[in-house]
């Protein structure tokens, strides 16, 4: 799938890190950052053992991404074709460790996002 992509990231949850899959379009458009993210706390929705609404659950999750990342035309195939990425993701987000890499540079943003302070339109971060 040429659009989109996906990747394991952490997000830090009540002073805790979690993998999160994060699905967001190869090319950002506009300027703009967007995602689409499933927690660990969600995945049972992608399972058809547990959601008894699996296949309405995925037309709305492959629709939204296709919306959210302005995909273009909907056909069947590409819907198709990002609902496989995201239940690929599952099996990634199930597999990734509980916690980032020690010294990960993820870790290290995230660090310094969460101690950063907004001033005016600047964002400062401390040394």
């Amino acid at each position: 799938m040429a659009e989109i992509i996906r990747e394991i990231i952490y997000k830090q949850v009540d002073g805790e890190y979690e993998p999160v899959l994060s699905i967001k379009p190869k090319v950002q458009r506009d300027g703009h950052v967007a995602n689409f993210a499933i927690r660990l706390d969600d995945l049972w929705m992608y399972a058809a053992d547990k959601n008894p609404h699996f296949d309405r659950w995925m037309y709305h999750v492959t629709g939204e991404i296709y919306k959210m990342f302005n995909l273009g035309i909907v056909t069947s195939q590409k819907m198709a074709e990002i609902a496989g990425v995201v239940e690929d993701g599952i099996d990634d987000l199930l597999k990734a460790p509980p916690e980032p890499p020690t010294g990960s540079m993820q870790e290290a943003f995230a660090r310094a996002v969460s101690e950063a302070k907004i001033n005016g339109n600047t964002l400062e971060i401390p040394a």
